[in-house]
C-alpha cells in the first residue's frame, strides 16, 4: 500500500480530497496521469525532468501492467505526501522496501533500477546508485565473516537501493546458515 492508504479513518478523506485537489490543478506536473496514458509534452524548461524519463522508460517495458499501476499509485502517494507537508498538515513517513517477486527475465532489476531513479527524483534518495548482490555476496563460507559482508553491502548501497537477487537464497537450510 502507498504511504496514504495506511492510513484510516478522516487521514484517508483528507488525502483523497488532498489528491482531487492536486489533480485538478496540475495532474501532468504531479506525475499523475495513468499508465499508458499518452504523456503530455513538456511545458517550457521542463526538458530532462528525471521523473518524467523513469516514467516513461517504465511505461515503455512490455507488459507489468500491475506494476506501471502500482508505481503511479506510489508517486502519487509520495507527491501527496511532500504537498501535505508543504501544507504544514501531518505526514506519515512509512518504509520503502518491495520485494519482486517473479521468474528471471521478467524484468525486476529493471524496475528496481526505474524506482531507485523514481525516489531520487522525488527527494526519497539522495542518489539513484543500485548495488546488486545475491547470497554469494551476503553469506561468507565460514562463521562469523557473514556479518562484514553484509555490512560492507548495506555501506555500498547507503543513499540508493540495494538490489538481492534470489533473496529466497538466504532462507536458512540448515543451523550454520
Amino acid at each position: 500500500t502507498t504511504p496514504f492508504l495506511a492510513a484510516g479513518g478522516s487521514a484517508l478523506i483528507a488525502n483523497w480530497i488532498m489528491i482531487a485537489l492536486l489533480m485538478r490543478n496540475r495532474p501532468a506536473d504531479l506525475g499523475l496521469l495513468p499508465y499508458g496514458a499518452t504523456t503530455p509534452p513538456p511545458p517550457p524548461g521542463a526538458a530532462g525532468n528525471p521523473l518524467r524519463a523513469a516514467l516513461d522508460e517504465l511505461d515503455g517495458l512490455t507488459g507489468l501492467h500491475g506494476v506501471k499501476r502500482q508505481v503511479r499509485r506510489l508517486v502519487a502517494g509520495l507527491r501527496v505526501r511532500e504537498a501535505r507537508r508543504a501544507a504544514g498538515l501531518p505526514v506519515s513517513e512509512g518504509v520503502h522496501h518491495m520485494a519482486f517477486l517473479g521468474p528471471p527475465g521478467t524484468g525486476k532489476t529493471t524496475v528496481a533500477r526505474l524506482l531507485g531513479r523514481i525516489y531520487k527524483a522525488l527527494g526519497i534518495l539522495p542518489t539513484d546508485t543500485l548495488v546488486e548482490t545475491d547470497r554469494s555476496g551476503l553469506v561468507a563460507q565460514y562463521v562469523g565473516q557473514t556479518a562484514p559482508m553484509v555490512n560492507a553491502k548495506v555501506d555500498e548501497a547507503i543513499g540508493g537501493v540495494l538490489f538481492i537477487d534470489e533473496a529466497y537464497a538466504l532462507a536458512p537450510t540448515s543451523g550454520n546458515d
